[in-house]
């Protein structure tokens, strides 16, 4: 059986604002891209 030898790679963005749009937009520059998940950061 082959491994996938496909490359992966997991990005951490870190912004004080519109980090969802910001990401969406990075995502959208690689072919085979997505935002995965979101995780607000909790207040305070």
């Amino acid at each position: 059986m082959a491994a996938d030898m496909s490359a992966r790679n997991t990005i951490r963005l870190w912004y004080d604002g519109s980090a969802e749009d910001a990401a969406r937009f990075c995502a959208a520059a690689f072919p085979d891209s997505a935002v995965g998940a979101i995780h607000p950061a909790s207040g305070g």
